[in-house]
């Protein structure tokens, strides 16, 4: 297939309009699992999914999910559809590990009432730097597809207008 200008900007059209995520929490399914405990006593449960979503590298957060470690946290599953009404694998760019993780920021998020316009910001910003990093990483003839595609992503995020569930 010949991409054309025109057939770019309909992508991004439909990818801007298709990767916007879900407000309401989804139905009863395996796409989050539940957490499996309680944290241990003076565990710091805000702290600790900061650690996860801010400062893990994404090899490392990877393995944490697929091993649902620590078992506190809420953990999207491996299997699920991660980037919500868009594609895991636009062009044959891996979005998915990036959508996880953003997934596990609003999850952990709205579950410890922090999930506000900062908060949420935080997390999209988060969002913005795993793509572009994972953009990086690729060939020098694939980055710019990849940076237009990720940067489709991460405006389909922040244009819906989730409720929040107080001011920060």
């Amino acid at each position: 297939m010949r991409l054309t200008t025109s057939s770019l900007l309909l992508f991004s059209y439909l990818g801007f309009t298709t990767a916007l995520p879900v407000t309401e929490p989804p139905p009863a399914s395996d796409a989050l699992t539940l957490r499996q405990s309680a944290p241990p006593p003076g565990v710091d449960v805000t702290a600790e999914t900061d650690k996860w979503l801010f400062s893990t590298p994404m090899a490392t957060f990877l393995a944490a999910m697929n091993s649902k470690n620590p078992p506190y946290l809420f953990w999207p599953s491996p299997s699920a559809d991660a980037c919500t009404l868009a594609p895991d694998h636009p062009w044959n760019f891996d979005f998915k590990r990036s959508c996880q993780r953003h997934d596990f920021g609003y999850k952990n998020y709205r579950d410890q009432k922090r999930f506000c316009a900062a908060g949420r910001n935080k997390i999209d910003d988060q969002f913005n730097r795993d793509l572009r990093s994972y953009c990086a990483s690729r060939s020098w003839w694939k980055r710019p597809l990849c940076y237009t595609t990720a940067a489709t992503y991460v405006a389909g995020v922040r244009a819906n207008m989730p409720t929040y569930s107080r001011e920060c």
